[in-house]
């Protein structure tokens, strides 16, 4: 589920990108919203590996992180009906 996006809640445009500043992040199940720095930081990820992590994005913010998952934002429900599937290991 952490890979599961629900297209219906995407907002305008998606593009791929590297982290950007003020990037933040909600995970579903704690309800805690991190800029990306403080999460990478708390995952221990090497400074130089940082940008090299994809983020997918709308006009409104992460949608989703490369290891980490979906923003609670775009994640499913059980209502959800229109589904995109991303690969990558989850941390969440």
């Amino acid at each position: 589920m952490d890979n599961l996006i629900d297209c219906d809640k995407i907002v305008g445009n998606l593009w791929l990108r590297a982290r950007s500043e003020g990037d933040k992040f909600t995970f579903a199940d704690r309800k805690v919203t991190k800029s990306l720095k403080k999460l990478f930081n708390e995952l221990a990820i090497p400074v130089e590996e940082r940008d090299k992590i994809p983020v997918l994005c709308d006009d409104m913010g992460v949608v989703w992180i490369y290891s980490i998952g979906t923003d609670s934002r775009c994640r499913i429900t059980d209502y959800s009906s229109n589904i995109i599937s991303f690969g990558g290991e989850t941390n969440d």
